[in-house]
């Protein structure tokens, strides 16, 4: 298997749509977004996750899922043990 590089990009806690700001609701604003969870990473740089976006994976590797970014990246996010937070990576 090829390594990979990651940066991290933050930590954020779980929360609902209804628990995000105004302008961030307004940027998910799609059919079925009240009913999913996000992450918004504590280093405020418009770092904000829906949990729909990644795809879960085998849990015996260093991230609970995968999230497209580009063609030759992608976001890994790692979920705390009691799912109130998340930590965020983006790989290439």
């Amino acid at each position: 298997m090829d390594k990979f590089k990651a940066k991290y990009l933050g930590k954020g806690d779980i929360i609902s749509y209804w628990e995000l700001d105004e302008e961030t609701q307004n940027a998910y604003a799609y059919d079925g977004a009240k009913d999913e969870q996000f992450v918004i990473t504590d280093k405020g740089s418009g770092n904000n996750f829906s949990l729909g976006e990644f795809m879960r994976c085998d849990r015996t590797g260093p991230f609970d899922g995968f999230a497209g970014c580009t063609n030759t990246s992608a976001y890994g996010i790692k979920i705390s043990k009691d799912g109130q937070s998340a930590r965020i990576w983006t790989i290439y």
